[in-house]
């Protein structure tokens, strides 16, 4: 059928227009006629290789969609495709450990890394005497993965403007859906820091994200969960 083809080179443009960069897009969209005449899809997947969003680097990327409401007749005016109402997405995304280190130049990436930095000094502030204020934000260089295990390294700068290398070790749990906690393991480089008892630090997803797994092995993580998108 024309429209179904219509409708899958559309749903392809859309994607391409969200990313900086992604190979090998494919979509399926698994709808009768009748369906897809009033705008009404009962299951879009979607499935691609190397995508790049908002500077975060996914290897692999899988998602599937289902009961999705879109603008028909626009589209078939040529119109871009819009969703008209909020849909729940199920998502798994495979990282390499390149792709993290890719990553480092994302803004959206840096900005969670710099939420886990203030958290880890708030708690630990909170938990001791320690005061860490004479030290420079985090740069980030390296990120490593092993079995279960994340190492973060970067470069901090005293008030003397001393560079101070350090890396942090860390392991990663879900004790619900939407709840992230890194269990800090060790810490280098700042004598400050060193020999102290670690809080866990825990993050409050928000209602729109679900996970359902997150594993790590070496050079690779897996992610898999849902996530609502909005109109």
């Amino acid at each position: 059928m024309i429209i179904d083809k219509l409708l899958a080179s559309t749903v392809k443009l859309y994607l391409r227009s969200q990313v900086e960069k992604i190979k090998n897009l494919k979509v399926k969209i698994n709808a009768k006629d009748r369906q897809i005449l009033s705008g009404e899809l009962p299951q879009v997947f979607i499935a691609a290789n190397s995508a790049v969003y908002q500077g975060i680097y996914l290897r692999q990327l899988e998602v599937t969609g289902n009961n999705i409401l879109v603008n028909l007749p626009e589209i078939l005016e040529r119109k871009p495709l819009k969703l008209l109402e909020p849909i729940t997405i199920n998502v798994q995304a495979l990282l390499a450990e390149s792709d993290l280190q890719s990553s480092l130049e994302s803004d959206l990436f840096l900005s969670g890394l710099t939420d886990f930095w203030q958290e880890l000094l708030s708690k630990q502030a909170a938990s001791s005497a320690v005061k860490l204020t004479s030290y420079s934000d985090i740069q980030w260089q390296h990120i490593t993965l092993q079995d279960n295990v994340v190492v973060m390294a970067g470069t901090l700068q005293t008030a003397e403007e001393i560079d101070v290398l350090i890396k942090i070790t860390t392991n990663l749990h879900l004790p619900d859906s939407q709840t992230l906690v890194i269990n800090l393991l060790d810490i280098q480089g700042i004598p400050e820091l060193i020999g102290k008892t670690w809080q866990p630090l825990k993050f409050d997803l928000g209602d729109d994200v679900a996970i359902a797994d997150l594993s790590i092995s070496e050079n690779k993580l897996f992610a898999a969960g849902e996530l609502k998108i909005f109109p």
